[in-house]
């Protein structure tokens, strides 16, 4: 403020030697003989050196705007000490009272560095520090400092990380023993409960699916194979931490039985002849085989095989004599035989 010895002299206001404009940030009042500058809200950047010139006098004002200390503001809601498990990721934040006041993160009284599983983030005010997964090295005392000055502003952070648990098994897999076409159920019980287990059959991990089915029932691991086969036979595996146990899945081939067996049959020459069997179940292809005298049947576009569920069908196209004799129908548990009788063809005489 400058007071001039006429009310009504003119005046005008120099900031660093550039006459200065009215705005919001800089308002010009005159009450009489009295002239004002008010900087409204003063920012470091409005300091400078002012002049207010009356023409033959001059008042000279050198104004300096110091930015005030960075605080901390209210405290958000991270517990401190923040008690975390092994692999849980970690958010340390506060809030500053300026938004772009530089801060150093400490750890155990060593800066902070990103990576590895560290980030460093400004929101606003905000500063946060974020590791992903926490592991027994990221415990500690963690500090938030406002600028690298001595005695400056800061915030602490206490940062535990419990022992990981160590994962045992209660009980071990049993050897099983089904038939073909049964389930099969191996059980384990592992502690914690909520330990984290793998399956694994023949070395390769197990999934679930049509005829897989994996199960929790508080601490016991279940897993049932559906109706297991041949080809499922082998060495299941429960994998739990750095401990596993394994057992032997034997699958007993189901007996394949003739319910109908073969029948003698007699036939003309010429004739075509079926010879049928019917088995208790449902044999996979290749499960039966025919025979003649013994021996496999010989190669000869004549004859044919064909199945249908349980039936097992022998053709003979147009037998001749050569083809009589027992024929037999074989499984790996049955057997079941029968003769073939051929009539010569009596010549019609005219």
């Amino acid at each position: 403020m400058c007071e001039l010895s006429r009310e009504d002299a003119p005046v005008r206001w120099y900031k660093d030697g550039l006459e200065v404009e009215e705005s919001e940030a800089l308002v010009l009042e005159r009450d009489g003989p009295r002239c004002r500058l008010v900087l409204p809200a003063a920012q470091p950047e409005d300091g400078g050196e002012f002049v207010c010139d009356a023409g033959d006098d001059s008042a000279f004002f050198t104004v300096t705007v110091t930015e005030p200390p960075v605080q901390f503001l209210a405290l958000e809601t991270t517990p401190s000490p923040l008690c975390v498990a092994p692999g849980e990721p970690v958010v340390l934040s506060c809030e500053l009272s300026r938004a772009g006041a530089p801060v150093v993160w400490s750890h155990n009284g060593r800066p902070v560095q990103e990576g590895e599983g560290l980030e460093l983030h400004a929101e606003g005010p905000r500063r946060v520090l974020c590791i992903q997964a926490a592991g027994p090295a990221h415990a500690g005392l963690y500090t938030c400092q406002s600028g690298a000055a001595p005695g400056a502003p800061s915030l602490s952070f206490t940062v535990q990380v419990a022992e990981p648990l160590l994962v045992k098994l209660v009980s071990d897999l049993t050897p099983l023993t089904v038939h073909e076409g049964d389930d099969a159920t191996f059980r384990c019980e592992v502690s914690p409960p909520d330990a984290d287990v793998t399956w694994l059959r023949n070395g390769a991990v197990v999934t679930p699916g049509p005829q897989v089915e994996m199960a929790q029932n508080g601490s016991s691991r279940i897993l049932t194979l559906r109706g297991c086969q041949l080809g499922d036979a082998g060495t299941v595996t429960l994998r739990a931490g750095s401990t596993a146990t394994s057992a032997r899945l034997h699958v007993r081939e189901t007996e394949l039985l003739f319910l109908r067996r073969l029948q003698d049959v007699r036939a003309e020459e010429g004739q075509d002849v079926c010879l049928e069997v019917e088995t208790g179940r449902v044999g996979a292809a290749g499960a039966v085989r025919w025979v003649r005298g013994g021996q496999p049947l010989p190669h000869d576009s004549r004859l044919s095989m064909a199945q249908d569920g349980h039936i097992h069908r022998l053709f003979i196209h147009g037998v001749i004599l050569a083809d009589q004799g027992t024929y037999g129908c074989e499984s790996h548990h049955d057997r079941t035989l029968a003769r073939l009788s051929v009539r010569r063809e009596c010549p019609v005489l005219s």
